[in-house]
């Protein structure tokens, strides 16, 4: 909508009627993050074999609630917009 670090007030308007109101976060956080599991063994007529993952996986509930739009993250709070680039 705009060029540099600012919007003009018609296009700043605009976007705080169309943004919609961040949720607001929980007081209770909670974050974790684990590498997947894996199995080794010898399997018959085959020998040795092996079954894994090795994805790192992560979960977060309570966190960050803003919104995410194109690269930017945003806070809508009545009163306060804050755009972030990620």
């Amino acid at each position: 909508m705009g060029d540099g670090d600012t919007f003009d007030a018609a296009q700043a308007g605009q976007l705080i009627a169309r943004a919609p109101i961040t949720p607001k976060s929980s007081p209770l956080q909670f974050k974790g993050s684990w590498t997947g599991s894996s199995e080794s063994g010898t399997a018959a007529g085959v020998g040795q074999s092996y079954i894994g993952d090795e994805e790192q996986k992560s979960i977060g509930f309570g966190t960050d609630r803003r919104w995410r739009v194109g690269g930017y993250k945003i806070e809508h709070e009545p009163g306060t917009m804050e755009i972030e680039l990620m």
